[in-house]
């Protein structure tokens, strides 16, 4: 169990944005973030998702990590918008300032295509990992083949983010190739921003196509007599092949809810080759970017 724990980074995206399709609460309060930061540090998470792009999640952050909290370990990213030397650098710069630490642990480049137009922006975060500033830098990718041309080029990453959950399989040819460079792979949509936990009944017509395999998949966890979180969360931390799984939360509650769900991980892992038929290939379900406005 413990080993799971350490498995588990808990992501911030709804610290500062109304985020997920399943969250009814919006935006997180202050008050509970901070309830949030201590249950997960009593759980046994030590690291941080967090983007300068999440709204005011990282000063949100910065505020709330307090004494007793400065302990986590933190990765960010490069938005999207910063494509020049200089905006890497500011970002950078405005990331430790609205944390209010000196170091992070990774750095992540939010959209490779943009970053990879100029070869000096992957030496600003170089240099920044040079002088301590970042312990690891690398990328976050929504395809594959963006993934595969960046490594490709020579500019190998010592961290990876990806899309993976019981739907989205896309990477599952790159993880070996990422595991023998050493690369250390983080996970995230192991719940598709809770579309997994909506009624089906209560779906947009955008997810029909979806609706029978999220059915489905809802009804064999109520068979198998265990919680759909632990099902859905089997598929990354039971597979060795992955360091991390970013899982984010709406409350306290929530969060407790995800820490229980371990108690079951032990019986989730003798489905791993069942979840795999739940397989999805269509990149409009897939990649939240894509979905139509509008919440189930």
């Amino acid at each position: 169990m413990d080993a799971w724990r350490n498995k588990i980074a808990l992501g911030t995206a709804q610290f500062g944005l109304d985020y997920g399709i399943n969250n009814a609460r919006g935006k997180i309060s202050s008050s509970e973030v901070a309830k949030i930061l201590d249950g997960a540090r009593n759980g046994g998470i030590d690291l941080l998702d967090t983007a300068g792009a999440y709204g005011d999640a990282e000063k949100v952050l910065g505020s709330t990590l307090g004494t007793g909290r400065r302990d986590f370990k933190i990765v960010s990213k490069i938005p999207p918008n910063a494509t020049t030397p200089e905006d890497v650098a500011l970002s950078v710069q405005a990331t430790l300032s609205d944390l209010d630490v000196n170091c992070l642990y990774g750095v992540l480049v939010h959209d490779i295509s943009a970053f990879m137009r100029d070869g000096r922006n992957w030496k600003v975060l170089l240099r920044l990992q040079d002088v301590g500033t970042i312990e690891k830098v690398g990328v976050s990718a929504y395809y594959p083949k963006d993934l595969q041309e960046f490594i490709s080029s020579g500019q190998v990453p010592q961290l990876v983010q990806i899309p993976y959950n019981v739907f989205d399989r896309r990477f599952d040819s790159l993880l070996p190739t990422l595991r023998e460079l050493n690369i250390e792979v983080h996970t995230r949509s192991i719940f598709l921003q809770g579309l997994f936990f909506v009624e089906p009944d209560r779906l947009s017509s955008h997810f029909r196509s979806a609706e029978a395999k999220i059915r489905h998949l809802q009804n064999l966890a109520k068979s198998m007599d265990i919680p759909l979180s632990s099902m859905l969360l089997s598929v990354g931390l039971c597979d060795s092949r992955i360091d991390r799984v970013v899982v984010g939360v709406d409350s306290l509650a929530n969060l407790q809810e995800n820490l229980a769900a371990f108690d079951h991980l032990d019986c989730c892992d003798s489905l791993a080759a069942e979840l795999r038929q739940f397989e999805e290939k269509n990149e409009d379900i897939l990649l939240p970017f894509k979905w139509q406005k509008g919440k189930a």
